[in-house]
């Protein structure tokens, strides 16, 4: 049986549907796709008990619990599997951090609980790889031996669960935008004491490019969430000091535009300011 890689296809058209059960706008919604048998939740923490109460929370599936950092650094998420997500995520009341769940299961049953752990090891390693949050989990999920035909059921599953997570807001298992997306964008540059980098907006926020640079030291006015997100970034990998200044080591993506007062000017081949040149090689 010929099945794709776990990783995501070129991007094609697809159609959602999205169902709002209790009628309010900002309650649970349910996420069908076109020619896929798995369903999703998104469940705000207050209104768990109307996911428990489904049929659905009775299945084995995997799950993410999601919240603000209060320090102003990235969202907060935790992944999991369960034989039941209903009973699962009612354990998880005891994490205080998370405000909203997205729960993902099978309508026809078939995925069981071996799919589950692969899936969820699976999205731990794709989380990891993006830092685009503070993964809470204290296990990084099991490597579960799966069957061929297993494995390409649950390589499908991921497939399409990828696809469902922006359209819902949920961003955390993105990976950086590739060279050729991004050399079609227009560039944003900025220059500074000590820092410099370049950007482009992407449909995620604001994406700056690698190799962008900061100053060491903050200013006694810099705000108490920029100091998080740099610490943040820093523990992760992302940035790093070489001496002086401090180091982009890959992309980054804010889900928040650029503060208004950093002076990021556009850049392009038919507007070039002085010393300023178009650059093609987006790494």
């Amino acid at each position: 049986m010929v099945y794709l890689p776990e990783a995501m296809s070129p991007a094609r058209p697809f159609a959602l549907r999205l169902f709002v059960p209790s009628g309010m706008p900002e309650g649970m919604r349910i996420v069908e796709k076109t020619n896929w048998s798995g369903i999703g939740f998104v469940v705000p923490r207050s209104q768990l008990k109307e996911f428990t109460q489904r049929p659905d929370a009775g299945r084995p599936g995997v799950y993410v619990l999601a919240g603000p950092d209060p320090e102003g650094g990235a969202d907060r998420v935790y992944i999991g599997e369960a034989d039941r997500l209903g009973r699962r995520l009612e354990q998880h009341q005891a994490k205080e951090f998370w405000t909203t769940a997205y729960a993902f299961t099978s309508k026809d049953g078939y995925l069981n609980k071996a799919h589950a752990q692969h899936l969820e090891a699976r999205l731990i390693r794709l989380a990891q790889e993006a830092k685009r949050c503070r993964l809470e989990n204290a296990v990084q999920g099991r490597t579960i031996t799966l069957a061929e035909m297993d494995r390409a059921e649950a390589a499908g599953f991921l497939e399409e669960l990828l696809l469902c997570c922006p359209v819902l807001g949920f961003r955390a298992f993105e990976q950086p935008t590739g060279k050729s997306a991004a050399s079609s964008r227009r560039l944003f540059l900025l220059k500074g004491p000590e820092a410099s980098g370049q950007g482009f907006e992407s449909p995620g926020g604001f994406t700056v490019l690698r190799g962008a640079k900061g100053r060491t030291d903050f200013v006694d006015s810099t705000p108490a969430g920029w100091v998080a997100v740099r610490v943040q970034l820093v523990s992760q990998g992302v940035c790093f000091w070489r001496n002086q200044p401090v180091s982009s080591s890959r992309r980054i993506t804010s889900s928040a535009p650029p503060p208004r007062r950093l002076r990021w000017r556009w850049r392009s081949e038919r507007h070039q300011g002085p010393g300023i040149r178009q650059r093609r090689d987006h790494r």
